[in-house]
């Protein structure tokens, strides 16, 4: 048996490179955009590994913020008196 000839002119031919075109053309943006999800993602996960630490911080200046308060209320109302410093 022989092989079958492939007529490059024929509609078959064309049809089949067209599909196969339209093909690698998509599969091209999909890549693409795949990589650009990919990179959004790791931006969003910056981000909020930013956003969580610049919250931290601030809780943490909140707290120490409020400890020097009650330290200063305690002075102004006990003033330097170990004993009533003490309470």
């Amino acid at each position: 048996m022989k092989p079958k000839k492939f007529n490059l002119s024929s509609l078959q031919f064309k049809v089949l490179i067209i599909v196969a075109s339209a093909m690698a053309v998509s599969m091209l943006v999909s890549v693409g955009s795949l990589t650009r999800v990919y990179g959004g993602v790791k931006d969003l996960d910056r981000i909020s590994r930013e956003d969580f630490i610049a919250q931290q911080t601030i809780i943490l200046a909140m707290v120490e913020f409020k400890e020097q308060v009650q330290e200063w209320k305690n002075l102004l109302l006990r003033g330097r008196d170990q004993e009533s410093a003490a309470k």
